[in-house]
């Protein structure tokens, strides 16, 4: 009979992780969360686990991969502990000022996050693709601005 590993046998380096980022980031996935930022007039706050990292270091990794867009802030621990669709929820309640008249949208790969948010806050991304100009289109509708060609 195996026994559960302890959380001693969990290693995590985050130094790794932050210079393996910018590999991991799609170049076209970028462009696309520029584009709604443009197109709406949007800021973006992490949801990402990468928020882990901290805002001074995926910032700079960001940028240098062609995002602009101000990177605001990321959820944090406003959700209780509950699931990170909740968390967000709980973030844009605590920052209206940023949510500008209840305009707000995630992009997400995970189902339950979709679930959690509705399809009037949330795109569901395929993970295997990324974020795609079909995805890009419907969050800049749901932020009320206008689609550029």
């Amino acid at each position: 009979r195996e026994s559960a590993p302890s959380t001693g046998d969990i290693d995590v380096d985050f130094r790794d992780l932050a210079r393996r980022l910018p590999t991991l980031l799609d170049a076209w996935c970028v462009r696309r969360v520029q584009s709604i930022c443009d197109d709406a007039g949007a800021v973006v706050v992490l949801s990402t686990s990468w928020r882990v990292l901290g805002l001074d270091v995926v910032r700079p990794i960001l940028r240098d991969a062609g995002l602009t867009a101000d990177v605001v802030d990321k959820i944090g621990r406003e959700g209780g502990g509950r699931s990170r669709g909740m968390a967000i929820r709980a973030w844009v309640g605590y920052h209206r000022d940023v949510a500008d008249g209840g305009a707000w949208v995630a992009l997400d790969d995970r189902r339950d996050v979709y679930e959690d948010l509705g399809a009037l806050h949330c795109v569901m991304t395929d993970d295997a693709r990324g974020i795609t100009d079909d995805d890009a289109r419907a969050a800049v509708l749901l932020l009320g601005g206008e689609v550029s060609q």
